[in-house]
């Protein structure tokens, strides 16, 4: 009877993974799809720019995408450690990302260029680092920049106090 239970529960728990991933797919794809017409309108697209700015942006995300997949690190249980040798790999892993990250940056770069000026690309990879790093901000908010200026002027001022 218990193992009746454990693989029942195991059923149940694999099928409800296996049906949250095309949802969790999907909200992607919507994201996606609202940078590309939220970037089409600021950068006041003409449609064929658009369409072709729609291609290469989606093209240059499922690249980033990947690059970040095939260096995911499964996240250490509170209280655990890791070893000398896990922790090296996954420093030797963050540089082996980062060159990944840099050199499709470098191609796409060449690619936007075509019809996009410097700073209008400038204004993407900085909305990519500030949703990357902050988590705290997307596109529809501005660069990272202007996201810590928001926060400055919310941070309370300090008062320094002479005697």
């Amino acid at each position: 009877m218990r193992k009746m239970i454990i693989i029942a529960m195991t059923m149940l728990i694999s099928v409800n993974l296996h049906a949250q991933q095309p949802a969790n797919r999907q909200q992607a794809m919507q994201r996606i799809e609202q940078q590309v017409r939220h970037y089409s309108e600021a950068f006041e697209l003409n449609e064929e720019q658009a369409q072709q700015f729609g291609t290469l942006y989606k093209a240059y995300n499922r690249q980033m995408r990947a690059i970040h997949d095939q260096y995911r690190h499964e996240r250490t249980a509170e209280g655990s450690s890791l070893t000398d040798e896990e922790i090296e790999q996954r420093i030797l892993d963050n540089f082996a990302q980062s060159r990944a990250i840099l050199d499709v940056r470098e191609q796409y770069y060449k690619k936007f260029r075509k019809f996009l000026t410097p700073s209008q690309i400038n204004q993407i990879f900085e909305d990519e680092k500030a949703y990357i790093y902050t988590g705290k901000t997307d596109i529809f908010h501005g660069s990272a920049k202007r996201f810590n200026r928001r926060l400055e002027k919310q941070k309370p001022p300090i008062v320094i106090l002479k005697q």
